[in-house]
C-alpha cells in the first residue's frame, strides 16, 4: 500500500497550476515476488491492474482522490485481493508562498481469497504546513493513523507519523518520515518504530524514485524500493516504470535478501 509519491507537494502547488485532462488514471503491472530465490523458495508472479481519480474543486481549495487496486498471484490457491484508497483535502493559504492543508485518508484491504475475506484498514487524519521559498517548497506533515481489521482477536492500534519534506526548483525531492506507535495492543512496544528516507528526480520525461525503510529493530533487516519511470511522448498520457522491492537488508538472521521487480504502464486521461 505504500508507494513513493509527492502527492502533497501537489495539494500546495494546485492552486497555482491548471491539471491537464480529467484526472482519471489506468494502470497495469506485472511482478516477481523473490526472484532470486531466497532461502531457496520458489519465485512468485503475480499483476495487478488500478484506476484513479483525483480533481480539485472550489476554486482548487478542495482535492479529491479514489483508487481502486486489484491484484493476485499465480500460484495453485490463487490469492487476490482489492485495495482502495480515498483521501480528501482542504488547503487554506495564508498568503502566496505559505498555506496549510487539511487532510483525511481512509486506505482498505479486502482479501478476496482463499477465504475468509478479511478486511485491514487505516483512517488517517492529518494536518500540513508549506512554505515556498527560493531555495523551493518545505512541508511539515502530522498525520494519526488508526488501523482496524475484521481479524478476530486483532484491536486498533494507534499511531504518530510526522514528516519533513524539502522539493527544489531544480526537480530534486528529499522527505524523511519518523513513525511511532501510540496506543493499542501490548504486543507492540510504545514509542518509535523507524524511519523512512525518501529521495525523487525528475528531468525531462524521466523520473527516478527511491525509499528505504528503516525499522526500530535494524536486525530485522532494511527495505529499499528504487522506480524509474518514463513518459511516451507519441502517445500524450502514456507512462512505463520498472521498481523493485529489496527487503531484509542487512538482516542479523543470515537469511537471503528478497528481490521482488515490478514492471508496469500507466495511461492517463
Amino acid at each position: 500500500m505504500k508507494k513513493f509519491c509527492f502527492v502533497f507537494a501537489l495539494v500546495l502547488i494546485s492552486p497555482f497550476i491548471m491539471a491537464e485532462g480529467i484526472g482519471i488514471t489506468t494502470g497495469i503491472g506485472f511482478g516477481i515476488s523473490g526472484i532470486n530465490r531466497p532461502d531457496g523458495r520458489d519465485p512468485v508472479s503475480g499483476l495487478k491492474a488500478s484506476v484513479s481519480y483525483g480533481n480539485t474543486f472550489l476554486n482548487n481549495t478542495l482535492r479529491g482522490y479514489v483508487e481502486a487496486e486489484y491484484d493476485i498471484a499465480f500460484i495453485d490457491s490463487k490469492p487476490m485481493g482489492l485495495n482502495i484508497e480515498a483521501k480528501l483535502e482542504y488547503t487554506l493559504m495564508f498568503s502566496g508562498d505559505s498555506g496549510m492543508v487539511f487532510l483525511v485518508q481512509d486506505e482498505n484491504y479486502l482479501r478476496l481469497s482463499p477465504a475468509p475475506s478479511n478486511l485491514w484498514g487505516a483512517v488517517r487524519p492529518g494536518i500540513i504546513y508549506g512554505m515556498r521559498t527560493g531555495w523551493g517548497l518545505f512541508f511539515a506533515e502530522v498525520d494519526v493513523p488508526i488501523t482496524y481489521n475484521t481479524v478476530e482477536g486483532q484491536n486498533s492500534m494507534v499511531y504518530l507519523d510526522v514528516l519533513f519534506k524539502w522539493i527544489s526548483t531544480f526537480g530534486l525531492g528529499l522527505s524523511v518520515k519518523v513513525s511511532n506507535y501510540i496506543y493499542g495492543s501490548d504486543w507492540l512496544e510504545k514509542g518509535y518504530q523507524g524511519l523512512t528516507i525518501y529521495a525523487s528526480y525528475g528531468y525531462e520525461l524521466v523520473s527516478v524514485e527511491a525509499e528505504l525503510e528503516v525499522p526500530k529493530n535494524i536486525g530485522t533487516g532494511m527495505v529499499f524500493i528504487p522506480k524509474v519511470g518514463v513518459s511516451i511522448p507519441p502517445v500524450p498520457g502514456l507512462s512505463a516504470y520498472i521498481e523493485c522491492n529489496i527487503s531484509r537488508i542487512g538482516n542479523e538472521s543470515n537469511l537471503d535478501i528478497i528481490v521482488s521487480p515490478v514492471i508496469g504502464v500507466t495511461y492517463s486521461f
